[in-house]
């Protein structure tokens, strides 16, 4: 009995050890695809890529029944945080799709990453890698944003 408590208690970590490193091996891809760092590839290809690798991110760490039961219920504490978390996936989709310019596709990532950790927070799952992807990409975003639009900044770094 309690080797098979042992097992699963393995079983368990090991399943989410392995999504954590898929979770940033994504978001860090989608971050070099968005910034053209992977310049093999020309904007709109890049768009649906992010896409569908954006799609494979909530697939794999959001249980749908779990969300679909816990909004049906209603159930009070657990519903704020979904019901912040879902429109900020949104958002993010909205920026990524609707929007031309390089700056907000980028900045739709520490979005959606913030959307689907409070999504998770509101089912009781712990992403523990999901916080420090937020903030790295918000960081990302913001040093991204001001290369952009200050060259200076970019004529300092270069020399």
């Amino acid at each position: 009995m309690k080797g098979k408590q042992d097992l699963d208690t393995l079983r368990n970590h090991l399943t989410s050890a392995i999504i954590s490193v898929i979770n940033i091996f994504l978001i860090l891809l989608i971050l070099n695809l968005l910034s053209i760092n992977l310049g093999i590839f020309d904007q709109s290809l890049t768009l649906v890529f992010t896409f569908y690798i954006v799609i494979s991110i909530l697939l794999l760490n959001l249980p749908l029944k779990k969300l679909y039961l816990i909004i049906r219920r209603k159930n009070k504490g657990h519903l704020d945080k979904i019901l912040v978390g879902i429109p900020l996936i949104l958002l993010a989709f909205v920026l990524l799709l609707f929007t031309k310019m390089q700056i907000l596709w980028i900045t739709s990532i520490p979005i959606l990453t913030t959307g689907l950790d409070l999504t998770l927070q509101g089912l009781d799952k712990k992403r523990k890698e999901l916080h420090l992807l937020s903030v790295a990409s918000f960081v990302y975003a913001l040093f991204f944003m001001l290369l952009q639009t200050i060259p200076i900044l970019w004529y300092t770094i270069q020399q």
